[in-house]
């Protein structure tokens, strides 16, 4: 009796540590992205992503629309949009805090961004969102 209630403890410890879906379905995504100074740093490897430049001078857009500099994308940080401002977002975010990066370029999911997120929406999530929503559970 004692090593089956050993066991489902185990089972929920690591089921509890084990990474899960999002709220919105989504596979929970963790990268270490404190090894990159800056936003571009991070988005560079993206595939559905070009990113020409470096720092705070870089142009980010999806991949179909490389050839459009002015056609970027959405930038929302922890819930809110930021706007389709590279140089903005990259000066909100601390690559320290990041907890996932998540692009978004399928029109079912960028309606209900309306014409801000046409050219793409970037959804950054840092380790203040995830705080506030850990309390919000508790409190609730």
């Amino acid at each position: 009796m004692k090593a089956l209630f050993i066991s489902f403890t185990l089972l929920g410890i690591i089921g509890a540590c084990h990474p899960s879906l999002t709220r919105d379905g989504y596979p929970q995504v963790s990268k270490n992205y404190n090894k990159y100074t800056n936003l571009a740093e991070a988005l560079r490897f993206h595939p559905s992503l070009t990113v020409k430049g470096t720092g705070t001078k870089a142009d980010v857009n999806l991949t179909r629309f490389r050839n459009f500099p002015e056609y970027s994308p959405l930038y929302v940080i922890d819930g809110l949009p930021v706007g389709n401002d590279y140089f903005q977002a990259n000066e909100r975010v601390d690559m320290n805090a990041v907890i996932s990066i998540r692009i978004m370029n399928r029109p079912h999911e960028l309606i209900k961004y309306g014409s801000r997120g046409k050219y793409g929406v970037i959804i950054i999530v840092t380790s203040v969102r995830r705080e506030l929503e850990l309390n919000e559970e508790l409190l609730s």
